[in-house]
């Protein structure tokens, strides 16, 4: 309990002076935990996208909103990180180029996010930037971090969103990913999920409509 307090106190020094330097180049707080329910969200095939903003700050001098997200955890990674992995396919909804190299969507958190503000903020003319608030362990790799969002890729991960949100309706979670923290793999005892999966799961799996009955 003791470490933990010390660590908390630290973080919360560290944190302390970045929100000083940020209130002094002119971005203050406009509100916190900003909820969508969904009576009053984005909707994307018929799946409302229900949840939180941590934090929406404005600026001062330029009226601009910027979206941040609190980052707590123990290692540090940069925003790219967490929402590109190496592509292994196509130019498909759920790829695209950066800077010549295939990269597939693997978290769609901050692009939903400005699509969220822009929903709630119509009339601006300028989106909102996104940026996450790292508050790791090490509290001297503290920073936020703007997430580079261009009109391409934030219009490449509202495809991936629309064809996650659709294959979701139609009941098509085929096929697996390894995803951070993910133990399921040990049901499959290290095996490929493909070559244990009985052909019915995998129908299952690849759509509800499959399952159906013929005329």
């Amino acid at each position: 309990m003791r470490v933990q307090r010390e660590s908390l106190r630290a973080r919360l020094r560290r944190f302390a002076r970045l929100q000083a330097r940020e209130r002094e180049s002119g971005w203050r707080i406009q509100c916190g935990e900003l909820r969508f329910e969904k009576e009053d969200t984005l909707v994307l095939a018929t799946l409302p996208i229900v949840g939180s903003l941590d934090r929406v700050d404005i600026h001062e001098g330029t009226g601009k909103r910027r979206i941040l997200d609190y980052k707590t955890s123990a290692q540090r990674s940069s925003a790219n990180e967490f929402h590109f992995e190496e592509g292994d396919g196509q130019l498909d909804p759920f790829h695209l180029l950066i800077r010549g190299k295939l990269r597939r969507w693997k978290d769609l958190q901050l692009p939903l996010y400005r699509a969220l503000a822009r929903l709630r903020w119509p009339d601006e003319d300028v989106s909102p930037s996104v940026a996450y608030f790292f508050l790791p362990e090490r509290i001297d790799e503290s920073s936020i971090e703007e997430f580079a969002l261009d009109d391409a890729v934030f219009n490449s991960a509202m495809s991936c969103a629309q064809a996650v949100a659709e294959n979701i309706g139609r009941g098509i979670f085929w096929p697996p990913r390894a995803v951070e923290y993910d133990d399921y793999d040990t049901i499959f005892l290290g095996e490929d999920p493909g070559n244990v999966l009985s052909v019915e799961s995998k129908r299952l799996l690849n759509g509800f409509a499959d399952l159906r009955p013929g005329p």
